[in-house]
């Protein structure tokens, strides 16, 4: 080799290097968010099918939503009580609507509500009693019997998530649970079919931290993304619209059904707020409400008391107000989507067939009413 041929192979070999410099250097800049494996290992393994026993460490084909982003315009809302930040969108109220002081281990510490015109947000907050997740869903009645739609998928602030999705015949609902501190936040969605609403969902628990700068930011998978959108165009709740049957409910996160044709759960949540100025919990069909009654502090009877709930299972269910009781029977105020000539209608079943739930939390009165 002359000398003119030895400079050329010394002069590739130095490019060589060099671009094998810029491709290490590049790899190694790459963003890669560590997790803890066990915390992170996915139920549905379709979406990660290169995870395999030697790169459990780090899972990188995951979905993150303005993680540590606050989105412009939005405000923050900070709590002393339960030591938490969470930013809203401008225009939406935070409230605190239930605190139960007496509370045992299957009910709520404190019910917050976040009301935008687009969505309506129930934020319960539960005793951990010192269990971990999991344990601590197994031992509530609400919970473990619920099919648990993602767990391993999900991270909250950095901090173990997981999330069901209830389809109902009237509505779906989306709740996300997580630890924070020596809690358990449930938060609780129920989906209207605006695409704004979901983002406001979304976007609040991205946000949701223990101090007022950082936040590690809510963390799924991309096929969760897609099956909580999907629930948007199902919805037949119109939150932009607050009457149904000539009745007007500011908030009510029920839907109206067919061509403003009445609902029961509408009607029974528009009652309480309107005459005790309740935010009724319940979301789901009227079929669920029996047992999501214990954890709000409601009562469930087998014989009503004036303004208890009457209350029937199945799928959707059916719900009513009870105005006044006679010797065997009740005076029943409803409205129901079976029956759109009547809206809102009265009958007097007998007291047997209905079961109640007394929607005031604390001792019962000493009276049923009549």
């Amino acid at each position: 080799m002359n000398n003119k041929s030895r400079r050329h192979f010394q002069l590739l070999i130095a490019l060589i290097t060099g671009l094998l410099v810029v491709i290490i250097f590049s790899a190694l800049s790459m963003e890669i968010i560590p997790v803890n494996a066990e915390q992170l290992l996915p139920t549905d393994t379709s979406t990660l099918t290169c995870l395999n026993s030697r790169n459990r460490e780090q899972i990188t084909k995951i979905k993150e939503i303005n993680l540590q982003t606050k989105i412009e315009g939005w405000t923050t809302y900070h709590d002393n009580e339960y030591n938490f930040y969470v930013d809203i969108p401008l225009g939406w109220v935070y409230s605190i609507d239930l605190k139960l002081e007496n509370n045992n281990s299957n009910s709520i510490e404190r019910g917050d509500t976040i009301l935008g015109k687009e969505a309506i947000i129930y934020l319960d907050i539960w005793s951990d009693h010192g269990m971990d997740l999991r344990s601590w869903i197994q031992s509530q009645p609400l919970f473990k019997s619920k099919e648990i739609r993602y767990d391993g998928q999900v991270l909250v602030d950095g901090k173990p998530s997981v999330i069901y999705i209830e389809k109902g015949a009237d509505v779906d609902v989306v709740s996300i649970l997580f630890i924070h501190d020596k809690y358990i936040f449930n938060t609780r969605y129920q989906v209207t079919n605006q695409a704004s609403g979901m983002e406001g969902f979304l976007g609040i628990i991205n946000s949701f931290r223990s101090t007022v700068e950082t936040t590690k930011g809510f963390i799924f998978t991309e096929n969760i993304n897609s099956e909580i959108y999907s629930l948007v165009p199902r919805s037949t709740i119109n939150p932009l619209s607050n009457t149904c049957c000539n009745l007007t409910a500011t908030g009510n996160p029920f839907p109206c059904c067919g061509s403003n044709q009445g609902n029961c759960t509408w009607y029974v949540w528009y009652y309480f707020k309107t005459y005790f100025g309740t935010n009724l919990r319940f979301t789901g069909d009227a079929g669920t409400w029996w047992g999501q009654a214990p954890a709000f502090g409601y009562h469930q009877l087998t014989e009503p008391y004036v303004y208890s709930i009457s209350w029937k299972g199945g799928s959707p269910g059916h719900v009513g107000v009870v105005t006044n009781i006679y010797d065997t029977t009740i005076r029943n105020y409803q409205m129901s989507c079976f029956r759109p000539a009547d809206c809102m209608y009265i009958d007097f079943p007998s007291i047997s067939s209905y079961k109640y739930i007394y929607p005031f939390p604390g001792p019962l009165p000493y009276s049923h009413g009549k």
